[in-house]
């Protein structure tokens, strides 16, 4: 019954397509109704094909925006553009919130490993994009950060572990310093068209004031209570969105800067900490299928651009060989609960932070000359649809296939998770 009634829902919209001279705030209404009840009904049959839900959400997004049917469009919409931005905080909150520090793994172990895997990964990558891409080696270690970037963003859709978006944050903190590196020595000698220190200081101002709002709020006890809650956190998302698009801020890192002083004032707020995990998943979708929506893959230039491919086979190797099959190898880190060796394959999806930080206001693409800044973009995009279809499906099968494995408890055991 349920279902019956999303297609009647998605019929009535269809019905209310908007024309030309409808007011924005229907029109992005309508486009993010579209997109929740048609990815919806997607997700049902995706549901029986054993797919993530995020594959039909993409499908969903790809098919109504620019690549598509353009029943989506951002480039008429400035509303709409802000909801995306909107979506990008929300999504690093529940980031931020769900990142805790396991008792037993304290030191600097484990952020040494996720930095060597990142150091590793990015010259292997520009390494390869400089001798098989045909490439300037200034490009191919630019190229080689940004392939190295990992992505905490997908363990809201394909793995809930607390433990596995520590890592994947760290590993997105380790990959940043590496870039912004790389960027300023760039920038030093004038490879760069635009200022890559004014990028630098707003890719890590970014968390910081989001990190300060959220703190206001708690201080202010707008946490405490539901309905305060709901009111303050739609106000810093309203307000971050905004200063993304007037002063060029990041989206994604500062909504999880948010997130991470939520994340410690949880436990005097536990209808916050509920309302946050219902929607969890539903804040991812709806920022890909938002972003895939505003993409469009299927322009004739994506098929002649020279290098392409080639860059995106490497980094899909290098990435595979050096975060899925090297930790299945050999794990150097304590086995816990939840997290083991086979888990690595579960953090190879990403792509949502590199289109952030390169597609986003004043991004990286911004920075470099037009062809390679165009190359980059594109890049971006493909991570988004790489990572984000295939490597989602990889870790989805995964972690259902360890879920089955696991021993069924004996009569009389008690399993406490």
């Amino acid at each position: 019954m349920r279902t019956l009634a999303v297609y009647t829902l998605v019929l009535g919209l269809a019905a209310l397509v908007p024309t030309s001279g409808t007011i924005q705030l229907f029109t992005a209404a309508w486009s993010i109704g579209a997109l929740v009840l048609l990815a919806f009904s997607a997700q049902q049959v995706g549901r029986r094909l054993a797919l993530p839900a995020v594959v039909s959400w993409i499908a969903v997004g790809l098919l109504l925006g620019q690549g598509g049917i353009r029943a989506i469009r951002f480039e008429a919409d400035d509303l709409l553009a802000l909801c995306l931005s909107g979506a990008a905080v929300w999504l690093g909150l529940q980031v931020g919130v769900s990142v805790t520090w396991p008792q037993e793994r304290r030191g600097w172990r484990l952020p040494m490993v996720v930095l060597a895997s990142s150091l590793g990964s990015l010259l292997s990558i520009a390494t390869a994009i400089y001798l098989f891409g045909h490439l300037p080696l200034h490009q191919a270690l630019l190229f080689g950060a940004v392939g190295s970037l990992w992505g905490p963003i997908f363990g809201a859709v394909v793995w809930t572990t607390d433990e596995a978006s520590l890592v994947g944050l760290l590993g997105c903190t380790s990959s940043g310093l590496l870039l912004s590196a790389i960027i300023a020595v760039l920038h030093n000698d004038g490879y760069l068209i635009a200022d890559g220190h004014n990028f630098l200081l707003r890719l890590w101002i970014s968390p910081v004031l989001g990190a300060a709002a959220a703190a206001v709020l708690v201080r202010l006890g707008f946490l405490q209570r539901r309905i305060a809650a709901l009111i303050g956190l739609g106000a810093l998302l309203t307000l971050a969105a905004i200063a993304e698009r007037t002063f060029g801020l990041f989206c994604l890192p500062l909504g999880i800067g948010a997130g991470l002083v939520v994340s410690q004032h949880q436990d005097s707020s536990r209808q916050l900490a509920h309302l946050l995990q219902e929607t969890r998943e539903l804040s991812a979708l709806v920022y890909l299928g938002l972003l895939a929506a505003s993409a469009d893959p299927i322009g004739s230039a994506w098929l002649r651009t020279p290098g392409l491919y080639e860059i995106v086979l490497i980094q899909m190797i290098v990435l595979l060989l050096a975060r899925g099959i090297a930790p299945a190898v050999w794990y150097p880190l304590p086995i816990g609960e939840h997290f083991g060796p086979r888990s690595s394959w579960l953090l190879l999806p990403k792509g949502a932070i590199t289109c952030d930080l390169v597609l986003g206001n004043r991004g990286l693409a911004a920075l470099l000359p037009p062809e390679a800044g165009s190359l980059l973009a594109k890049l971006a995009w493909a991570d988004l649809f790489i990572y984000g279809v295939l490597f989602a499906t990889l870790a989805f099968l995964i972690e259902r296939t360890t879920r089955e494995s696991e021993p069924e408890p004996v009569s009389g055991e008690v399993i406490i998770s």
